[in-house]
C-alpha cells in the first residue's frame, strides 16, 4: 500500500541529511523502504498525469519546507536545514502536519490568505489533517461529491416533475 504524505514525512527528512538531495531518488529509495510493488509504484492520479507516490513524497516535501525544515537548493533538489537536523537529533517516530504545528514559519503558512475568494490554506490544511491524503486527493473527493449529489439532486427533480413540464417548458421547441 503506498504510504499517505504524513506518513513520508520523516522518510524524505531522513533522506535529506546527506546533503543535497534528488528527489526523484528519495522516491525510488522510498518505494524500495516501503515494499511497493510495480503496480504500486505505477500508479497514477486520477489526471493520469503523475504517480501518485511521487506526488505524495513532492506534498511531504512541500510542507517540511513550510516548516523550514528542507530548502530547496535547485529544481528537483532539496537540503536538509540546521532545524531539520534538530529535529532528527531528537529522533521523533512519526513527522506529521500536527507535529509541523509547532514551526512558526508553518503556522503563517497555514494561516495565510489564498489569492481568490478569501479561503485560506488553514481551510485546506484542515481537511488534511484529518485524513491521509493529499490536498490534490481532498479536492478531487470533494469535486466528485459534489458532481454525485448534484446528479442525484437533479435527477431528484426530474422525477418530481409533471409531464405537463416537460411539455410547457421554454427550453423544449
Amino acid at each position: 500500500m503506498i504510504p499517505d504524505y504524513q506518513t513520508l514525512m520523516l522518510p524524505v527528512l531522513l533522506a535529506a541529511q546527506s546533503g543535497e538531495t534528488y528527489t526523484h531518488d528519495v522516491v525510488n529509495d522510498l518505494a524500495m523502504q516501503f515494499g511497493l510493488t510495480s503496480d504500486e509504484r505505477e500508479q497514477l492520479l486520477p489526471s493520469g498525469k503523475q504517480r501518485v507516490l511521487d506526488n505524495r513524497v513532492h506534498w511531504a516535501k512541500s510542507y517540511l519546507k513550510q516548516a523550514g525544515l528542507v530548502h530547496y537548493t535547485k529544481r528537483g533538489y532539496f537540503s536538509i536545514t540546521e532545524a531539520g537536523r534538530s529535529v532528527l537529533a531528537k529522533s521523533p517516530q512519526r513527522i506529521d502536519n500536527n507535529f509541523l504545528q509547532q514551526f512558526s514559519s508553518f503556522q503563517d503558512f497555514q494561516n495565510r490568505k489564498g489569492t481568490r475568494g478569501g479561503t485560506t490554506t488553514a481551510a485546506v490544511l484542515d481537511v488534511t489533517e484529518k485524513s491521509d491524503t493529499t490536498p490534490d486527493e481532498d479536492l478531487r473527493l470533494a469535486h466528485r461529491t459534489i458532481n454525485t449529489a448534484l446528479a442525484a439532486d437533479l435527477l431528484d427533480r426530474v422525477r418530481q416533475s409533471t409531464p405537463l413540464f416537460f411539455e410547457k417548458s421554454s427550453f423544449i421547441n
